[in-house]
């Protein structure tokens, strides 16, 4: 449900912020976007050739609807073969979380995680972020390396 006015650029016009105004809950947030993300978008802006209205249209040229674009991550999961692990939008966030969680270990990326996706309790990110036994493996250090 985003329009062409809810994007802010930043860093030179590569990086930036989306307000999403009516997120889960009908909440207002900010999410952020990298530098390789703005040149996607910026390409996708450029390519639309307009610069008001929805962002995303879909195929009637209409706003592409919350269902319409299940139906989209739905089509491009099942050609890259990704069926039984993205069914929908909100599979693609809980990937990012476990991600996000994977490459940025430590307490202080749990924050901005959190507010990325738009979470006031930092239990409901670790429960996105589906972090298994083998993650142990990366971070885990022993009271006895200490005594070394």
């Amino acid at each position: 449900m985003l329009n062409f006015g809810d994007i802010q650029f930043d860093n030179g016009g590569r990086s930036g912020a989306l307000f999403v105004a009516a997120g889960k809950g009908h909440k207002q947030r900010y999410v952020r976007f990298d530098e390789y993300t703005g040149k996607y978008l910026i390409a996708w802006l450029t390519a639309r050739g307009r610069s008001g209205g929805p962002l995303f249209r879909s195929q009637r040229g209409g706003r592409l609807t919350p269902k319409a674009l299940a139906e989209v991550v739905q089509t491009i999961a099942r050609r890259a073969g990704l069926e039984a692990k993205i069914k929908g939008p909100h599979d693609l966030r809980r990937l990012f979380a476990t991600n996000w969680t994977r490459t940025h270990r430590g307490e202080g990326f749990m924050q901005p995680l959190s507010l990325q996706l738009g979470h006031t309790d930092a239990k409901m990110t670790l429960l996105y972020s589906k972090q298994g036994f083998g993650d142990i493996k990366e971070v885990f250090v022993s009271p006895m390396e200490a005594i070394k």
